[in-house]
């Protein structure tokens, strides 16, 4: 089993949950929505900042009394080890296991993404005793629990997340780990002080769920289509950066949710590549290079701060073949240029101009 990258031992390590939602159909033909959660101004970095759930990575996460736990409650080795990809595909710091611990990094993770998730807006994913009958053979929506305390547990979890094990015990459920799709990963670029690395997963849902915010993470919560929340970007009504940007423009290019869901289920053994901005500060703005661009680094960890350029964004563009970025990546209005084929089987990212959210139906 492969080790972590050392050199990556200051990144804090944490999952993302893409919580998609079926609605009726819109006169868009958008028959999905999205949460998304606004950061209270304590913990947010930037005005208004939107994030999917998700939070740091903890060591209960990854505590082998849960595979005790799921030994008790039925689920067989095979069914854990289905999370799995084999080691052929691209697989990001996170998702690699450390010699010295007995839970594989594809489960943890998603333990930490459903607990997160539980933690900041009050939505349980889990498998209750009478329908876990293993793993599904095909795509399926995400099963959710309502009916317990969950304003206590809720607070409970928030304080210490070894609780969320305790919570699943007396429930009698497990988190439903197999509805969670890998999607995407990314890393803070070296020049921020507090580095994060995350992998974010997708799930979806037949209907939108309750959600109860926890108030000293967040302020609100928003339910919308990918285009919506572009659009709102735009008009400065909210802000989120480059990873949150970069995957809803991926998403706004499936309208429906069905197709979405099977779209997920069927590339979720393909792999994951880590995006981490090389940023480009030119004469007329900034441009974050991301991988399979002819100008990404070799090891974007050794720009320690923006690299110059006495030259402007286009002309930048110009001398490149194969193009993977963000420009203007800190503005109101970036856009992204890429000619290059995503990795692992991804969804292309939407790259038309932004004025045209008004009018497209796309």
């Amino acid at each position: 089993m492969a080790t972590g990258d050392q050199s990556f031992n200051r990144y804090r390590l944490s999952s993302s949950l893409i919580l998609v939602a079926k609605i009726g159909e819109s006169n868009k033909n958008e028959n999905y929505e999205i949460l998304m959660i606004k950061r209270s101004d304590q913990t947010a970095t930037i005005k208004d900042q939107c994030v999917f759930p998700g939070g740091l990575f903890e060591s209960a996460d990854e505590s082998e009394d849960w595979l005790a736990y799921f030994k008790e409650f039925g689920v067989q080795y095979s069914d854990l080890r289905n999370l799995c990809p084999n080691d052929t595909v691209p697989r990001p710091n996170i998702l690699i296991t450390p010699v010295d611990t007995k839970v594989r990094r594809e489960i943890s993770t998603r333990i930490n993404a459903i607990r997160e998730t539980f933690e900041e807006v009050g939505v349980l994913l889990c498998c209750s005793r009478q329908k876990w009958s293993g793993i599904p053979k095909s795509h399926r929506p995400a099963s959710f629990k309502y009916d317990f305390d969950k304003d206590d547990w809720q607070e409970r979890v928030h304080n210490d997340p070894r609780e969320f094990l305790i919570m699943c015990q007396k429930l009698q459920v497990i988190p439903d780990l197999w509805s969670l799709y890998e999607w995407a990963a990314w890393a803070s670029p070296p020049t921020v002080r507090k580095a994060n690395e995350t992998v974010f997963f997708i799930t979806f849902l037949s209907e939108k769920p309750m959600v109860k915010i926890e108030l000293s993470e967040a302020k609100d919560f928003l339910w919308e289509t990918p285009r919506e929340y572009l659009r709102l970007k735009k008009k400065d009504v909210i802000g989120f950066w480059p990873p949150q940007y970069f995957e809803l423009s991926r998403l706004y290019m499936e309208k429906s949710f069905d197709k979405l869901l099977r779209f997920s289920y069927q590339r979720r053994h393909m792999g994951v590549v880590l995006f981490m901005h090389a940023i480009h500060t030119c004469t007329d703005g900034t441009v974050s290079v991301l991988p399979g661009d002819d100008m990404y680094p070799k090891d974007p960890r050794s720009l320690l701060k923006p690299r110059k350029l006495d030259i402007t964004m286009e002309q930048f563009r110009q001398q490149t073949k194969r193009i993977c970025r963000i420009e203007n990546v800190i503005s109101l209005q970036p856009k992204i240029h890429i000619n290059v084929q995503p990795v692992c089987g991804q969804l292309m990212p939407w790259t038309r101009n932004e004025d045209e959210l008004q009018k497209s139906s796309l």
